[in-house]
């Protein structure tokens, strides 16, 4: 994002990547890149929604879990309402 973007206020927020159920390179590829992607705040974006640090969320066999995950890789409901609070508090350290 360039200076003059940063000036008239816009901001970048990226979302870590979350896991998908028995897809075990997807899963490794996702742990580089959130590693990337956390070491990079700061530089390249303004904030991080860590979804993978979500303990019912970001673990490998997370995705497993039907309360959260409908279908392996898509979340439900209930895991976008578990994932909310992280999004909006990105946001809003992206903001300060």
């Amino acid at each position: 994002i360039t200076d003059s973007l940063r000036n008239a206020g816009a901001r970048v927020v990226v979302g870590a990547v979350l896991p998908v159920n028995g897809n075990n390179l997807h899963n490794l590829r996702r742990a580089q890149l959130n590693a990337q992607i956390r070491a990079n705040l700061g530089m390249k974006f303004d904030a991080v929604a860590d979804f993978a640090a979500l303990p019912d969320m970001g673990c490998d066999s997370c995705a497993a879990n039907l309360t959260y995950f409908s279908d392996g890789v898509h979340p439900t409901g209930t895991g976008h309402s578990t994932m909310q609070p992280t999004y909006k508090a990105a946001v809003e350290r992206a903001f300060q």
